[in-house]
């Protein structure tokens, strides 16, 4: 988790550092009818729930300008922090640190979480011995980012079942891209890795690894997991275009709930050819939904609350009272 913590107080310097300086730049002005360029990060070999709801038509006063590949929440909220994004996304666990540390943003959305059809798996290679918790104290685990949700899932679980905080601290985490982590596992550079979406779709079809556990195991139940967020300011100079970009996502969250899986796919299909981005588009057929639990993706109380103790487990957040009411807002959520 400590370079996480590295993450966080750079972005925390470079915040200050352009505090005084720019300002975020109007891409439309408020006189014009012209929709706000929303500044972003997307998916490669993916759709966003944002980027679903500007193909639905959901988006009214803002439209998205496609800024780079998306690699993950601390470099998303690096980039909000300094202007160099108006929203990014991120791992609620992240948001929460850096909002701790003095880094001004705010949620307004949930983007993703965990159930029973898209959740984030533990996968061993078939035969290694590995099958319970004790079985990963000294072992190597490939993860996609440190001190991220994987990291924070992997060591919930642990600490769920019993393995002291000393064991804990024997597990070594690898930093890995999904696409390589998988075949990884089966080399035996690693011997557990964390995958999501496609990747551990692929690796249950592959059988050639085994599931050991689910972050559900360890928060046992579903839950939201990351959230869109967008720099305190911006919100209070732009509170229309925020709640527009909050409702077309609320919305298209709730029809990829609501709508036959195949149409779904075929949508997603559509967007990717029509944005030329040079994907692959068979990857599409691994798509299990967002994994977002409440209706139009809304906050719970639980939703930053729950990864206070883990973080202060580990020190990443002082043992002083944590205030998450603020964190995160229903206020533009039509739900």
């Amino acid at each position: 988790m400590k370079k996480l913590g590295m993450i966080i107080t750079f972005i925390v310097v470079a915040l200050l550092a352009v505090g005084c300086g720019k300002k975020i730049e109007d891409t439309a002005s408020k006189a014009s009818n012209e929709p706000y360029k929303l500044r972003y990060q997307g998916e490669t070999g993916g759709v966003t729930p944002a980027e679903l709801a500007e193909d639905l038509g959901y988006f009214k006063k803002v439209t998205l300008d496609y800024q780079g590949t998306y690699t993950g929440g601390p470099e998303s909220i690096q980039f909000v922090a300094t202007n160099q994004l108006d929203y990014g996304m991120s791992f609620n666990g992240a948001i929460l640190k850096s909002i701790a540390k003095g880094v001004k943003i705010q949620s307004v959305i949930t983007s993703y979480g965990s159930n029973e059809d898209a959740f984030l798996g533990f996968f061993a290679k078939k035969g290694s011995g590995i099958k319970s918790a004790q079985d990963l104290v000294g072992k190597k685990v490939a993860v996609n980012i440190r001190g991220a949700h994987y990291e924070v899932a992997l060591r919930e679980y642990l600490h769920q079942q019993g393995i002291s905080k000393d064991q804990i601290e024997q597990v070594e985490f690898v930093t890995m891209p999904q696409i390589n982590a998988e075949q990884a596992v089966i080399n035996g550079q690693v011997d557990v890795a964390a995958l999501n979406g496609l990747f551990r779709e692929k690796a249950i079809e592959r059988k050639q690894t085994k599931l050991v556990f689910k972050d559900l195991d360890a928060f046992k139940q579903a839950y939201n997991a990351g959230s869109y967020f967008f720099k305190t300011d911006f919100i209070e100079k732009h509170p229309e275009e925020v709640k527009d970009f909050t409702q077309g996502v609320a919305r298209a969250l709730e029809w990829t709930k609501t709508t036959d899986r195949k149409e779904v796919i075929q949508r997603f299909e559509k967007i990717m050819k029509e944005r030329k981005r040079d994907e692959p588009l068979d990857n599409l057929q691994y798509f299990r939904g967002s994994g977002v639990e409440t209706k139009g993706g809304k906050f719970t109380d639980e939703d930053f609350k729950r990864w206070i103790e883990p973080l202060q487990r580990v020190g990443d957040l002082q043992n002083e009272q944590v205030d998450t009411s603020t964190m995160c807002t229903n206020e533009f959520n039509p739900f």
